[in-house]
């Protein structure tokens, strides 16, 4: 099966962005801490975050439009390398050899999974 830039595009960009929307989700938890669900509502990450993840979900849905879901949906562990990236970048969280070889084992994973 031949997948055309838009669709690789798609597969790779869109685990992205529910990464950076984790991300704001962590920032949310923190600002919000002790505020309980109704702190929420209030919360501008918390809007921004949930906008992202609709709008990725969006971009999934006509990503999957021309590829087995059983292929694309193997992409979507590109989040488990995306987030402890962007976590110790945005958060200052400590990613551990483990988790890096972690990292690359879901790499790995994904290569022999979707190749020919």
């Amino acid at each position: 099966m031949k997948i055309d830039n838009a669709t690789w595009f798609g597969l790779i960009a869109v685990p992205f962005v529910i990464a950076v929307g984790q991300i704001l989700f962590k920032m949310t938890a923190v600002s919000n801490a002790g505020q309980g669900p109704l702190g929420l509502l209030s919360n501008v990450t918390f809007w921004i975050a949930i906008v992202i993840y609709g709008s990725a979900t969006i971009a999934w849905i006509a990503t999957i439009e021309s590829v087995p879901i059983s292929r694309a949906y193997l992409f979507v562990a590109l989040t488990y390398l995306y987030v402890p990236l962007l976590s110790w970048i945005f958060l200052r969280e400590q990613v551990t050899y483990r988790t890096f070889a972690g990292m690359m084992i879901v790499i790995v994973g994904i290569v022999v999974s979707v190749s020919n």
